[in-house]
């Protein structure tokens, strides 16, 4: 079931390489993942690393059990994740939030790119946005 308090992501702690893997697997779909799911996407990953890591990445709370579905004849439980990959880059790289890394992102990419239409866009998205204000 979905954690009852919002997780404060400062509390988490750094994800290894094969957390980090499992993890963009579960950021990059809206829907929950099974532990076979997580295996029929990555081949690669053996299912003992799996059956090791998903109930370490619940007990460190970047996942909870979403729901129990049916996987080919038993019964299964699907996870979600309980923090957005935007804010755990955030923390990663010492921003207070995601939106502070998205925008200095933003202005190194312009810096190294010089890109006229992109800023052109993104006026026209600012001013769209103070008009609705």
């Amino acid at each position: 079931m979905r954690p009852k308090e919002p997780i404060d992501v400062n509390s988490l702690k750094k994800l290894s390489l094969k957390e980090l893997e499992i993890m963009n697997m579960f950021w990059s779909t809206d829907k929950p993942l099974s532990r076979s799911d997580i295996c029929m996407q990555n081949q690669a990953l053996n299912r003992n690393t799996i059956n090791v890591l998903i109930p370490r990445l619940l007990k460190e709370k970047f996942l909870y059990t979403s729901k129990i579905v049916q996987t080919k004849t038993v019964l299964a439980r699907a996870y979600r994740p309980t923090v957005s990959r935007q804010a755990y880059l955030a923390r990663e790289l010492g921003y207070e939030n995601a939106n502070a890394m998205l925008v200095a992102m933003l202005c190194s990419s312009l810096e190294e790119e010089n890109n006229q239409e992109l800023i052109q866009e993104l006026k026209r998205l600012i001013q769209k946005y103070d008009e609705e204000l």
